[in-house]
């Protein structure tokens, strides 16, 4: 089945081949782009001044930041997959919605500045309890 892909972030986002390096130089272009949809799923937040830090002899502002819930993410859809942003995907990854998916194998150029990605994936609904992983 082909499934529609509503990029709901601000960013385009490059799909680059599964066989393409983690690095890559201009001679490496993207298979497809998913273009913004205007529309940006994203978690509120409240940030409370807690002072400041000393950066470089600059006074830096430090807050505390709260998360609240995730806004502007539109409702399931059949044949729709819905592209946010890490952070709206944990935050969802009890609701019990499939249709939410993150980009996944990152592609660097040489820089270190993330260009694209190789793939997809949906946030595990569980975590890892890593004192029992082989």
């Amino acid at each position: 089945m082909m499934m529609m892909i509503v990029n709901l972030t601000p960013h385009p986002i490059h799909i680059y081949a599964p066989d393409t390096p983690d690095v890559v130089g201009p001679e490496h272009k993207p298979l497809y782009t998913i273009q913004p949809s205007g529309t940006y799923a994203r978690i509120t937040t409240t940030r409370t001044p807690s002072g400041t830090i000393t950066v470089g002899g600059w006074e830096v502002p430090l807050v505390e930041t709260t998360y609240g819930s995730v806004v502007d993410l539109p409702d399931p859809k059949p044949g729709v997959l819905y592209l946010v942003s890490l952070a709206c995907a944990t935050e969802m990854r009890h609701s019990g919605r499939d249709d939410l998916i993150v980009v996944d194998r990152l592609v660097r150029n040489s820089e270190g500045t993330v260009v694209g990605a190789r793939g997809f994936s949906r946030v595990a609904t569980r975590m890892i309890d890593h004192d029992t992983v082989d």
